[in-house]
């Protein structure tokens, strides 16, 4: 399962925006790169692709990523938390979270 990965845009200009990449967007990296998603970490090109990716996907950049890249001053991981990510689906009951009997004795017979 891929984890979003929260990254916050500091922009040349002073501007931020905030990036919740998803599964969607690791795929476009994968095949950007041809490289497997557990790589993203290993060279900054790579998270900031992942930021692009994001917001390309959502519409807020509409210019390739190499004309991005000379608009931003930084990509870094959203360590203070200010980008909300909300839950993807909202939560199934299971078997295992349901209330279960513990007893044979409060069983029907």
């Amino acid at each position: 399962m891929i984890n979003r990965i929260p990254l916050l845009v500091t922009y040349a200009d002073g501007r931020t925006d905030q990036a919740v990449c998803t599964g969607s967007d690791t795929i476009t990296f994968e095949r950007a790169y041809d490289l497997p998603y557990s790589k993203a970490g290993e060279r900054l090109e790579y998270i900031w692709f992942l930021a692009w990716a994001c917001l390309n996907r959502t519409k807020r950049v509409s210019v390739p990523f190499e004309e991005w890249m000379g608009t931003v001053e930084l990509v870094a991981d959203d360590e203070a938390g200010t980008t909300e990510i909300l839950p993807l689906e909202s939560p199934v009951l299971t078997s295992s979270s349901a209330t279960l009997p513990m007893s044979t004795d409060s069983l029907p017979l």
